[in-house]
């Protein structure tokens, strides 16, 4: 039918379909854990892109998206337009690019992916690293410090009464992203917290 052709040519025109290109997708799923996906993308279009995941992402959830969107690699804000299950059991989703994107070196988003465990399709949460070490955002890089090396003298292997390998594991993660001014504000911004809070 001719009107079907129409309307499909203008939903197509400005659309490049994408091939092989994997981002790495975060959101917070409301309670401070910062979930992280690998993703596909599908296709990109002024102000949008359309990719496929594993997970379902409700409308309107604001997303930080990484990886090389045309110009190098980047981390840009998102939120998301529409979601759709395919006949696999997964996703296409529609995402509306919102703000600036901010240029990644590459030995930042390697650190990126230190530090925030590499995508994986089954994802992976996080705790909330200003209450692991028990700072508030707004305190500098050397009360971080301070209170870790309490907390390392406290729970470290060196204290054999309350040594928790566990918790220091977490401990040393959480430091390692809030002593580094740039790890801290990815951090932040992944979170969608404000230094208010």
């Amino acid at each position: 039918m001719p009107g079907e052709h129409n309307a499909e040519n203008r939903r197509d025109r400005g659309r490049s379909p994408q091939t092989d290109s994997y981002l790495k997708i975060q959101f917070s799923d409301g309670t401070f854990l910062v979930q992280t996906y690998q993703v596909k993308l599908v296709e990109a279009c002024a102000g949008g892109i359309g990719i496929a995941s594993t997970v379902e992402l409700q409308r309107f959830c604001k997303v930080t998206i990484w990886g090389n969107l045309g110009a190098g690699l980047v981390r840009q804000p998102a939120s998301v337009r529409w979601c759709r299950p395919t006949r696999k059991g997964r996703f296409r989703i529609g995402l509306f690019l919102a703000g600036s994107p901010v240029a990644v070196k590459d030995e930042e988003f390697a650190l990126i992916g230190a530090i925030i465990p590499k995508c994986a399709p089954s994802g992976a949460s996080h705790a909330n690293y200003f209450e692991v070490l028990g700072v508030e955002i707004t305190d500098d890089a050397e009360s971080v410090s301070r209170v870790y090396r309490a907390l390392f003298e406290r729970f470290g292997p060196q204290n054999l009464k309350t040594n928790d390998a566990a918790l220091m594991s977490q401990l040393q993660r959480a430091y390692e992203v809030l002593s580094n001014p740039f790890l801290r504000q990815v951090y932040i911004d992944s979170m969608g917290i404000s230094r208010s809070h």
